[in-house]
C-alpha cells in the first residue's frame, strides 16, 4: 500500500463506512512492529487474556471450564499460568461442538460447523 491517497484517504474511508475496525488493528500492527521482544510478549499475553475473556463470556464450554476450575483470568500474569487451562483436544471439541459455538455467532455459521 504505497499510494498515499489509498493508504490515508480511500482505505480509511471505506472501512469507516463499512464499520470494520481494521484500521485500529493496522495502526497497532504498524506500531508494534518496532516493539522489543519483552514488549511483544506482554502484548501477546494481554491479547490472549482478552481472547480468553471473550471465550468465557460467549461460549458455554469455556464458561464451564473456567467456572468449574480454580482458574481466574485476572490471576493469569505469565505464560506459565496459561498452562493451567485445559487443552482443547479434537475429541473434546467433537463432543462439545454446540457449547463451543459463540452465542453471538450467526445461526448459519453455527449450522455449518455442526
Amino acid at each position: 500500500m504505497n499510494n498515499p491517497i489509498i493508504k490515508h484517504i480511500t482505505f480509511p474511508l471505506y472501512y469507516q463506512y463499512k464499520k470494520i475496525p481494521l484500521l485500529k488493528a493496522l495502526r497497532e500492527l504498524e506500531k508494534s512492529q518496532w516493539y522489543s521482544q519483552d514488549e511483544l510478549r506482554t502484548l501477546q499475553l494481554r491479547k490472549f487474556k482478552d481472547l480468553l475473556k471473550h471465550a468465557r463470556e460467549n461460549t458455554a464450554y469455556y464458561r464451564d471450564i473456567l467456572t468449574n476450575s480454580s482458574i481466574s483470568i485476572d490471576s493469569i500474569n505469565t505464560w506459565e499460568d496459561f498452562r493451567r487451562i485445559p487443552i482443547l483436544t479434537k475429541e473434546t471439541a467433537k463432543y462439545n461442538i454446540e457449547k463451543l459455538v459463540s452465542k453471538n455467532a450467526s445461526k448459519e455459521i453455527g449450522r455449518a460447523h455442526v
